[in-house]
């Protein structure tokens, strides 16, 4: 008696989340950045659109600073109410040996022109995500996702899973190009509709077993 072969989706969200992704080599390697940082006085803001990759890029900083010894934290802002966690972690944060990182900090709104003052005088060093380039913070790293660097991150993802004897599935140049198209660079959005075709496919193989 044979068991029953299992699916994995290759797109599931523990596969895709930020910080799991594995690094995509760039001329800007997170030791580079890292370096660049203190260039720019101990402040940076990572920028580029919804699913570009801010958030998995910040946590790939986090790592490099902890190999350097230094103490990491990362608050992700969900909306306005979060101005306190974040003043408290950038009071807590002025070591020299500290690296804050804030996701979403476009989410403080104008309360993040307030703060962002008090970030240069008391955070040891300080990165923080948005969708748009800030005047109060200088850019550490600007994000525009392409259709190779997409093509490139769905290979990894389909090789990490298959190499665990799960199902193989393959995806056209065109087809990949299209979908990064439709979703206008973001990144996220295109592993979603990745995830729900291997589904759809998953479940017509099933069926005609």
């Amino acid at each position: 008696m044979t068991g029953r072969r299992l699916w994995i989706n290759p797109f599931a969200t523990r596969y895709t989340r930020p910080g799991v992704i594995a690094w995509q080599p760039t001329p800007d390697s997170p030791e580079a950045l890292l370096e660049r940082l203190d260039q720019l006085g101990g402040r940076g803001l990572i920028c580029g659109p919804h699913g570009s990759g801010k958030s998995t890029l910040l946590r790939h900083l986090m790592a490099a600073a902890a190999g350097r010894g230094w103490k990491t934290r990362v608050v992700t802002l969900r909306s306005r109410a979060d101005f306190g966690p974040a003043l408290g972690a950038i009071v807590a944060a002025a070591g020299h040996g500290h690296l804050l990182g804030i996701d979403s900090w476009e989410k403080l709104g104008a309360a993040g022109r307030l703060l962002a003052p008090l970030a240069a005088r008391r955070a040891g060093r300080i990165v923080v995500t948005t969708h748009q380039p800030q005047a109060c913070w200088p850019i550490l790293l600007n994000l525009q996702p392409d259709a190779p660097t997409f093509r490139r991150l769905v290979g990894r993802l389909l090789s990490q899973v298959d190499s665990r004897g799960t199902m193989a599935a393959e995806f056209a140049a065109d087809q990949l190009d299209a979908i990064f198209r439709r979703h206008r660079g973001n990144l996220r959005e295109a592993f979603f509709e990745l995830y729900d075709h291997f589904e759809r496919t998953t479940r017509s193989l099933i069926g005609e077993a």
